[in-house]
C-alpha cells in the first residue's frame, strides 16, 4: 500500500542544496511524490534526506525512480550488488585498511575535489550517498554547483 506523505523541502544554500523531510525512502512513493522529488532534485542539485533507514536493496529501489543505475565492473568492500559502491576505510572483516594496500590506495581518489562517473561516455546525472557509520570528526563531504559557477 503507498502510504500518502506530505514532504516539506526547505533551501539551505542560495544556489543550491535543499533538505527534505516528512519522507521515508524505504516505502512506496506515489508518483506525485516522486515528481515532487525530481523537481526538487531539478532545482536544487543536492538533496539532503536525514534519518533515512536504507539498506542496500532499499536504496537501489529508490534511485532507480530516478534513473537508470550505474553498475560497477569490480566489487570493492564487500559489495552485494554492482549498483552499490561501498566506500570504507575498513575491510569486509572490520579492520582498518593497511597504509599503503591495494583498497586504501584506490580510496585516496575519493579524498580530493572529483566528479562520480565524469570519464563515461554517458556521465552520471547524479550519485546517491548513504552514510551507514560515520566518525565523530572528518569525513565530511563537499558539493559544488557548476551551474552556479557558470
Amino acid at each position: 500500500m503507498v502510504k500518502p506523505m506530505t514532504i516539506m523541502i526547505k533551501r539551505k544554500h542560495p544556489y543550491f542544496f535543499a533538505e527534505v523531510s516528512g519522507i521515508d525512502l524505504a516505502a512506496s512513493l506515489t508518483n506525485d511524490t516522486l515528481a515532487e522529488i525530481l523537481d526538487a532534485f531539478a532545482a536544487h542539485s543536492v538533496l539532503l534526506f536525514r534519518k533515512q533507514v536504507l539498506d542496500d536493496e532499499s536504496q537501489i529501489a529508490f534511485s532507480e525512480h530516478i534513473g537508470p543505475l550505474e553498475k560497477n565492473i569490480t566489487a570493492t568492500f564487500g559489495n552485494s550488488r554492482p549498483e552499490i559502491s561501498k566506500i570504507s576505510n575498513v575491510d569486509t572483516n572490520g579492520n582498518l585498511l593497511e597504509t599503503g594496500s591495494h583498497d586504501e590506495i584506490f580510496l585516496r581518489g575519493n579524498s580530493v575535489w572529483h566528479t562520480d562517473s565524469s570519464f563515461k561516455i554517458v556521465p552520471a546525472l547524479g550519485s546517491a550517498l548513504s552514510a551507514r557509520e560515520v566518525p565523530p570528526t572528518g569525513g565530511e563531504t563537499e558539493f559544488a554547483d557548476m551551474r552556479a559557477a557558470y
